[in-house]
């Protein structure tokens, strides 16, 4: 994303519009641009299996976002990482919607217009971009699914479509999802960014920029100093039996 200097377009009526306002297609049609970079991170990620051949056999907490960084020479860096494992049981959907909500809605990165974040939900990774300018949100993910039946998805859509971008990455990327083990459902997410202050995404400011970039993603900063359950409560959402299936609360009258 960051190579290619891709800025994530926008679809507004089955119309793919430009960061610039411009209608780019009159179908429905995602941009060459992302699947060029799914093709880019199979290719470089192959390189990393090859250097560490047991890495897939290896029982690694979490993910593994730094190793492969460093092993693959990146400029970019990871922020520290959420890990929510709080709330109750069978609400995965939940937890996935409020901290994404969380992250759209952060005050702190104002002046940065586009981000992407490593989502990992039972060590099964993907990336997410938001671009603050368009309010778009794209979900991009190389591996394989639906037993190899099919290879890699993307999913695009604005921010106030939220839920259902939730509930569709939980049902096509991650359909496993609705019958995990309640011990497995975490959340783990961090920030990915250019290291070098004077990238091209950063205005005078580089390494401000960088260190709010990887302190944003701290609890106490996501959830404006709420505890999750407050965060929650105000969000006014609910789910399905398994937690894989987000909605809004019907409110009486």
């Amino acid at each position: 994303m960051f190579e290619r200097e891709i800025i994530i377009p926008l679809f507004e009526r089955g119309q793919l519009i430009s960061a610039d306002g411009k209608i780019q297609k009159n179908e429905f049609l995602l941009p060459k641009c992302l699947f060029d970079v799914i093709a880019d991170g199979l290719i470089r990620a192959d390189e990393v299996y090859r250097q560490l051949p047991n890495i897939a056999e290896e029982e690694v907490p979490g993910f593994w976002v730094s190793g492969a960084q460093d092993v693959m020479k990146s400029f970019l860096g990871c922020s520290n990482r959420i890990c929510l494992t709080k709330g109750k049981n069978n609400e995965l959907g939940i937890k996935f919607f409020a901290l994404m909500n969380a992250l759209i809605e952060t005050t702190e990165l104002d002046d940065i217009a586009q981000r992407c974040y490593n989502i990992v939900i039972d060590r099964a990774a993907f990336l997410i971009v938001f671009n603050k300018t368009t309010g778009s949100l794209a979900c991009l993910d190389g591996h394989s699914h639906h037993k190899s039946t099919t290879g890699a998805l993307i999913a695009l859509t604005t921010k106030e479509h939220l839920i259902d971008f939730v509930n569709v990455i939980l049902d096509e990327f991650v359909p496993f999802a609705s019958g995990m083990p309640v011990e497995r459902e975490n959340v783990y997410i961090s920030c990915i960014y250019p290291k070098d202050p004077g990238h091209s995404s950063y205005g005078k400011d580089g390494k401000e920029q960088i260190t709010r970039l990887n302190d944003h993603t701290k609890p106490a900063k996501i959830l404006n100093g709420q505890s999750y359950n407050e965060y929650v409560k105000k969000l006014d959402i609910t789910c399905n039996e398994n937690g894989t299936q987000v909605r809004r609360v019907e409110k009486a009258g």
